[in-house]
């Protein structure tokens, strides 16, 4: 009987010893994720920053283009996509064919186009299809981290009319709202609309919180849509001081802090929201870009010639003008790895110094 206490003493040290080095490793791979984001143009509040390089400078057709910390991505209306994401030294351009097809003749030319791709910056996509013979429309998601991506059919309720991004979800909607965390497999979230109004943009975050803009969706109605909020559970609700006008992009972060890029005639705004919903109007110069991005929890907006810096909430931290190559309007910026990446119009992607 000792003997055999003996032996299986022996066995649970040597398995101990075998186990402790892989958990020594496990411990240090969480550790080395949870590095702190560097402070964005922390030296000084204002200044310049350059075009440093193109990481590929191959011209799309009227691309829709979105960004998330992490990650930009662009997609012609016939299907083409490419996208910026992490490599082992510095940023990768990669591309691929989605079955995403836009038919603009189908489309009002007096109400808002929503954007027609979305990222979660987990590496899902999802793009829309206007329908076709060979597929119904509808929303198509992929996981881009993969050698060659394999675009699938959302699951989703109803009909679809645009996407957006946000942290750690995708949002889909028309009527209602619907966020996504695993690149359209489940809803785990939906947030019920109102049926005069239709969703022209949202954003969802991980924990279900939703920010969106709505209107009526009838002729010169398009500058006099609003702004409505939820908290995972909640119903959509008007923010109480915020701007009205047409939506280019909506962000929502993970602690509830969001922002809405808006168009009114010939003037940009930005509505800076809190978490608490208090917001914080913004008149910019000039057309605003084509989307928000990110470097951690700070939001970055493109207007001509500059590039916004939010540090929390309502509070505007930093302005840089971006210098570079003439010919080019860049209209998002975001981090990529630890790097600032910034898109053109036509869905090109440079490297800014910092």
């Amino acid at each position: 009987m000792g003997l055999r206490i003996v032996r299986r003493t022996c066995m649970l040290l040597c398995v101990l010893v075998a186990v402790a080095p892989a958990c020594h490793r496990r411990r240090r791979f969480a550790r080395a994720r949870t590095v702190p984001i560097p402070a964005l143009f922390a030296d000084a509040p204002t200044g310049r920053t350059h075009l440093l390089r193109w990481l590929s400078n191959d011209r799309m057709m009227a691309p829709f283009i979105t960004a998330v910390d992490g990650w930009a991505a662009a997609i012609e209306p016939g299907g083409p996509i490419r996208w910026v994401r992490s490599g082992n030294r510095e940023p990768v351009v990669r591309a691929s064919r989605s079955p995403c097809v836009f038919d603009a003749s189908r489309h009002s030319t007096t109400w808002t186009i929503p954007p027609r791709i979305a990222l979660d910056g987990r590496g899902h996509a999802c793009c829309l299809h206007d329908g076709s013979a060979e597929a119904p429309a509808g929303a198509f998601c992929a996981q881009l981290d993969d050698a060659t991506p394999r675009w699938r059919r959302a699951h989703v309720r109803g009909r679809i009319d645009g996407l957006g991004s946000g942290d750690g979800a995708i949002a889909m909607f028309a009527l209602d709202v619907q966020c996504t965390r695993d690149g359209g497999a489940t809803m785990f979230a939906t947030f019920r609309g109102d049926y005069e109004q239709s969703v022209s943009a949202a954003s969802c975050n991980a924990r279900g919180a939703v920010v969106a803009v709505a209107g009526t969706r009838s002729v010169r109605a398009e500058d006099e849509q609003t702004i409505r909020r939820a908290a995972a559970g909640e119903s959509l609700a008007f923010v109480p001081g915020s701007p009205r006008g047409s939506p280019v992009d909506v962000r929502i972060r993970a602690d509830g802090a969001f922002a809405v890029l808006l168009r009114r005639r010939d003037d940009g705004f930005v509505a800076w929201g809190d978490r608490d919903g208090h917001v914080r109007e913004e008149l910019l110069p000039g057309h605003p870009g084509h989307a928000i991005g990110a470097w951690g929890p700070t939001r970055l907006i493109v207007t001509p010639r500059a590039a916004l810096r939010v540090a929390d909430g309502v509070d505007i931290a930093a302005t840089r003008t971006i210098e570079g190559d003439q010919d080019a309007e860049f209209v998002a910026t975001t981090r990529v790895g630890r790097f600032l990446i910034s898109v053109t119009r036509d869905g090109a992607f440079g490297m800014l110094d910092r």
